[in-house]
């Protein structure tokens, strides 16, 4: 049975490492696109300017504490939401089929945040030459379109993609947007800006909400692909590590910018409403590493993190701070029930309580795991089911965590390099690579 393995465990090592070249070394033909299944996701402005003590956790806190939950979980529904929180359901993966298809290499794979862009019926991925591939929720091939000249190509264009259901919105790194039908793939119209785009894309009514390089969001009619109002703010010549985040609540979009803002603006004219800077005086200095977690709405609040030591309870509406907490990370906070669970990308895991704010419980996960000498594993992200986290690694793990515990279970050698935040699609587990996918049910 592929996949499974307890850390520190040699006999178990040698059989992992046997199955990896078994895995890896399969042969995927041009006609199918998975292999056979294997055992083995202008109104009044309020600012505020907040400062942080750069210490970040470094120790292990009340390991023995355990997280008891009062539900086992959602059954799972297919649904999206514009405010990016995830549903924890009440299965867990077994991983006795797992498939891999191999991808063209994407060669910026590496800067930016890779997501699988999901529907009702089934998911959509892209290729290095800019083409994009639609399955559906068995994840068979439906369609294949490339609406990228030979000179674009040779570019390697990175699309963000988001869909309502009915249609595609593709904006890229080229400064192109255009929008396609989501059951043939045809495209209905294209669009120039002024910069190029490195955010989330979310659909609101007929038009859509998408930010560019030069921190500016835009809201932009799906029918004729005309800008519909603007809201900018400060401007960076450094580009984010990380693909910028929006969210909406009732009336209002939340975005942050690569300075680290986070705005609040008037859904049906772009009025700001507040903004807060969560870099303090030091940001210029800082602004080229700094990345941040997406924007999650979760019972009203607004919860955000960046790996500058800051991770802040907001009130979306008025953006007052509720409270904020020194956990350093990137990586998108999960919340169920009283418990706020946050991954560093160095390998502690940390549970905060969701009304207080108070840190309960910090598991170092990464301290057991056997390393080449030197070699750093860092925390590429997490999701969670019914009892287990499943966290991915830049050198190719995938790790599973027991919720309760806090401890490793078992792990997955998928490769040596890199791999997506896990998502859960369609009651499959999907991670990308710079040249493969896996699912995993």
């Amino acid at each position: 049975m592929p996949g499974k393995f307890y850390w520190p465990n040699l006999a178990n090592n040698i059989k992992i490492l046997l199955l990896s070249i078994f895995l890896f070394s399969c042969s995927f033909s041009n006609s199918d696109f998975w292999t056979d299944a294997k055992k083995a996701d202008i109104g009044p402005i309020k600012e505020t300017l907040l400062f942080s003590e750069k210490e970040k956790i470094s120790s292990e806190l009340n390991t023995q504490l355990k997280i008891l939950f009062k539900s086992p979980g959602k059954k799972y529904v297919y649904k999206k939401n514009n405010k990016n929180n995830l549903e924890r359901y009440n299965f867990d993966f077994s991983f006795k089929n797992v498939a891999k298809s191999n991808l063209a290499k994407n060669k910026k794979f590496n800067f930016f945040q890779p997501d699988i862009d999901y529907h009702k019926k089934g998911f959509l991925l892209f290729d290095d030459k800019g083409s994009i591939i639609n399955f559906d929720k068995n994840s068979n091939f439906l369609w294949k379109k490339n609406y990228y000249s030979k000179k674009e190509k040779k570019l390697s264009p990175y699309l963000f993609l988001g869909n309502n259901e009915k249609y595609i919105l593709v904006a890229d790194d080229l400064a192109k947007y255009y929008l396609l039908e989501l059951k043939t793939g045809n495209k209905l119209w294209s669009k120039k800006n002024t910069s190029p785009f490195n955010s989330e894309i979310k659909f609101y009514q007929n038009s859509f909400f998408v930010v560019d390089a030069e921190n500016t969001l835009k809201r932009i009619s799906t029918k004729t692909g005309e800008q519909l109002w603007s809201v900018s703010t400060e401007k960076s010549i450094i580009r984010s590590k990380k693909r910028l985040s929006i969210a909406i609540i009732d009336d209002l979009v939340i975005f942050n910018n690569t300075l680290g803002d986070i705005s609040a603006v008037n859904i049906n004219n772009g009025s700001l409403i507040w903004q807060i800077s969560t870099q303090g005086v030091d940001i210029y200095s800082n602004v080229h590493s700094l990345e941040m977690s997406d924007l999650i709405v979760s019972n009203n609040i607004l919860y955000v993190s960046n790996n500058r030591n800051d991770f802040y309870s907001i009130e979306p509406k008025s953006g007052i701070i509720n409270w904020k907490q020194r956990v350093s990370t990137n990586l998108d906070p999960l919340l169920e029930e009283n418990y706020i669970f946050l991954l560093t990308q160095d390998g502690y895991l940390s549970v905060i309580e969701r009304l207080s704010g108070n840190l309960i419980r910090s598991s170092n996960l990464f301290k057991n795991i056997q390393t080449k000498k030197n070699q750093t594993i860092l925390a590429t992200g997490f999701t969670f089911s019914k009892n287990n986290f499943y966290v991915t690694t830049d050198n190719g793990k995938l790790l599973i965590v027991n919720i309760k515990t806090g401890k490793i279970v078992s792990a997955l050698n998928f490769s040596k390099k890199k791999i997506s935040n896990p998502q859960i699609i369609h009651k499959n587990l999907y991670i990308i690579s710079d040249d493969f996918i896996i699912r995993t049910n």
